[in-house]
């Protein structure tokens, strides 16, 4: 960590060459270059993000990323601009854990409330590769890995009990947990009010959502999921693990952004990645018109969810086996396991409804242009994520759960 001087927003290119060009840990990485191309990156609502690179040697090159007093798209909206602090400490533990699979770590400034990392350029976010139809063979087998050791290592059957705990507080995100739970499960059945980000909900299914927020059952099964990720510190999540939070090419697989980081249930960053995915399986028919390779990219998208749970899974086992508790028989851990399954299901359903009931500013639906057919796509995927929820208890594998998403109907049809 670096301690320098004043906070001020590196809301210019002048700003930005001057910080870098004379920043101490950098070690005069850009202190000759004669001309820097600078790139506004950011696709978020949170933080200013630039690439910077050397144009005569486009080797040399970074990517900053500063968190600003409120949000980057709405002034009015306040945050900490020190939440970066806990992107920092996380990519720390992932390193000495040696879990890998996060972009070289440069440092981070305190008072500028800046991170310094490698710019991956050679990478598109997965988000924007699978809605545009790309294939990316083991992007489900790394998540699953990553997954696998990372959250073992930093839950309770791995680490001692003592620095658990200080962990814990260490890593206690609050301003961002609550940002979370509003956005993820009160805020999908609470109406739009003055002063919130605008509401982009297809008009065509209006009546779906707000029979959702009637729904007493489905309220009542979200309630428990909110709950759960209050008070289940089962271990350190990355807190916003989105398809759009996964860097990719075909050979590759970086975890960026994992400033919402924090001690809680282990279904959640699962939930989270596979809900993205499912996502954007309900969006394909209107991406790919013709039905035989739909479907086959459709299956792709499947095996991408059977990698991450089968690979992490196996990963956790593998560990748990050879240092498990003597209290920790075979039947606790398949039951430990299951009710990861059933978690993972409800929080990957739960981020679906929201991803909807809370505008859908997402590039897999705003790709179809047109309005039914995104209607369309919309209202299945909001079918998916409420079956994930209400059946979640039920299930016994990840082919259950894959099941489930390939039965859902949408209620509105172009």
């Amino acid at each position: 960590m670096y301690q320098g001087e004043k906070y001020f927003p590196l809301n210019t290119d002048k700003k930005v060459i001057n910080y870098i060009k004379n920043h101490p840990l950098l070690n005069g990485k850009f202190a000759s270059c004669k001309e820097l191309i600078i790139k506004d990156i950011a696709d978020g609502n949170l933080n200013l993000v630039y690439s910077i690179t050397d144009r005569d040697d486009p080797e040399n090159t970074i990517l900053i990323k500063q968190a600003l007093p409120h949000l980057r798209v709405v002034e009015e909206w306040k945050l900490i601009k020190e939440r970066l602090e806990f992107e920092a400490k996380y990519y720390q533990v992932v390193d000495e854990l040696g879990v890998g699979f996060i972009p070289e770590f440069y440092g981070y400034d305190d008072a500028m409330c800046v991170i310094m990392m490698e710019n991956l350029n050679n990478h598109i976010i997965l988000r924007k590769g699978i809605t545009e139809g790309k294939i990316y063979p083991d992007a489900g087998k790394d998540v699953g890995l990553f997954l696998g050791k990372m959250l073992y290592q930093t839950s309770d059957f791995h680490m001692d009990y003592f620095h658990k705990v200080k962990e814990t507080i260490r890593f206690s995100n609050p301003h961002l947990c609550d940002l979370t739970h509003l956005a993820i499960f009160t805020g999908p059945f609470t109406p739009g009010k003055a002063g919130a980000l605008p509401l982009e909900i297809n008009p065509l299914i209006n009546s779906q959502v707000l029979s959702y927020r009637d729904d007493q059952e489905l309220k009542t099964s979200v309630m428990a999921m909110k709950y759960d990720f209050m008070t289940k510190a089962q271990a350190l999540l990355h807190g916003d693990l989105h398809s759009g939070s996964l860097m990719v090419n075909e050979n590759e697989t970086r975890i960026i952004d994992p400033e919402f980081c924090f001690f809680g249930p282990m279904g959640f960053d699962l939930g989270l990645i596979i809900g993205s995915i499912f996502l954007n399986y309900a969006t394909q028919f209107a991406h790919i018109s013709d039905f035989g390779k739909r479907r086959e990219y459709q299956s792709y998208l499947m095996n991408v969810v059977k990698d991450i749970w089968v690979t992490f899974t196996q990963e956790f086992e593998t560990q748990w086996s050879a240092e498990a508790d003597i209290l920790c028989t075979p039947q606790f851990r398949r039951n430990f396991i299951r009710e990861i399954l059933r978690d993972m299901a409800g929080y990957a359903g739960s981020k679906m409804l929201r991803r909807v009931m809370r505008g859908t500013n997402l590039v897999d639906f705003l790709a179809i242009k047109d309005d039914g057919k995104r209607a369309e796509a919309i209202s299945l995927n909001l079918e998916i994520g409420k079956n994930f929820i209400l059946q979640r208890n039920s299930l016994e594998n990840i082919f259950d759960l894959i099941d489930i998403c390939e039965n859902s109907v949408p209620i509105y049809k172009a």
